[in-house]
């Protein structure tokens, strides 16, 4: 090996330890730096605690509900002594004062929920959805519906109306997935109790009747349409499979309407109106076919 190449391998064996301990270097203090940020965290964390807040007004006895609380972390020299940590706490709660949105949920503002004793009414307006509106109608198809349609359920509202030139009928579904809060005296509660027809039955009153009425959540827009149509027309409900939330867009169906979907399936249409009133022929039928005549003339003249 020449003299003129020790010099440049003495210096590259130099570059590499040095490049060894200054990776060496800076992964300690990576590490050092990582353990610090643990300790910092591990020490933020004690000095914090979870506790349960309002996520909006909660007026006064109102059942506490997972929407209406979230969880955050604060400062614990700045929770209140008797602030709820744990969900389990506030379950199966109502409120027991009005409780202002941020607020820390404490023990003290919260009690038993109030059960629903045999006969009360209790309060339905906790059970009406924000926005909405409870609206009590009779229906039109309620008495087979009885018994199977519950409160919880959800509804299609149909509406039959008279056409704009009052010459027929026509109908229309107004609604979809529509909540029921309640048939008749019936109406969404947590704590479950004997129906009305039930109640009545244990009494010995033979005389119970089946609820002739329905109480639906409506929007203020759609309570304004179901008062127009009871009043110039009928209400019907159509069930739903309770996973079918999806809406479609129907047709407002008249008897123009009605005929041209029996006519596109091969199903029965009017015909002219005979003496006896209006004829209905299957579509597709065929017309009779007049046969071929063979006329005889002899000596010029047609034979009879």
């Amino acid at each position: 090996m020449e003299k003129r190449f020790i010099p440049l391998i003495i210096g590259v064996v130099l570059a590499l330890l040095a490049s060894f301990m200054v990776g060496t270097y800076l992964n300690q203090r990576e590490k050092a730096m990582m353990e610090r940020a643990r300790e910092a965290m591990v020490a933020f964390q004690r000095s914090q605690v979870g506790v349960f807040i309002a996520r909006k007004d909660i007026p006064p006895n109102m059942p506490i509900l997972p929407d209406m609380v979230d969880k955050v972390l604060a400062p614990r020299n700045q929770v209140h002594p008797r602030a709820i940590q744990f969900f389990s706490d506030i379950a199966d709660k109502q409120s027991a004062a009005y409780v202002k949105a941020g607020s820390q949920i404490t023990y003290d503002l919260l009690r038993e929920r109030a059960a629903v004793a045999e006969g009360e009414v209790g309060q339905f307006s906790l059970i009406i959805p924000e926005g909405k509106r409870a609206v009590t109608m009779r229906v039109e198809n309620m008495a087979p519906l009885v018994g199977k349609v519950m409160p919880g359920d959800h509804v299609d509202v149909i509406g039959v109306i008279p056409s704009p030139e009052k010459r027929e009928t026509v109908s229309v579904t107004l609604f979809q997935n529509v909540l029921v809060l309640a048939v008749g005296e019936e109406f969404i509660a947590k704590e479950a109790r004997p129906s009305v027809v039930e109640r009545a039955l244990k009494k010995g009153e033979r005389g119970a009747q089946a609820p002739t009425t329905v109480t639906l959540a409506l929007t203020p827009e759609q309570t304004s349409i179901v008062s127009y149509v009871q009043e110039h027309g009928k209400v019907k409900l159509v069930m739903r499979f309770p996973l079918d939330a999806g809406e479609k867009l129907l047709p407002v169906i008249n008897a123009s309407a009605l005929y041209q979907f029996l006519s596109s399936r091969g199903f029965v249409a009017p015909s002219a109106a005979g003496p006896e009133g209006a004829v209905v022929t299957m579509i597709g039928e065929p017309k009779p076919k007049v046969g071929a005549a063979i006329e005889i003339y002899r000596g010029g003249k047609k034979g009879e």
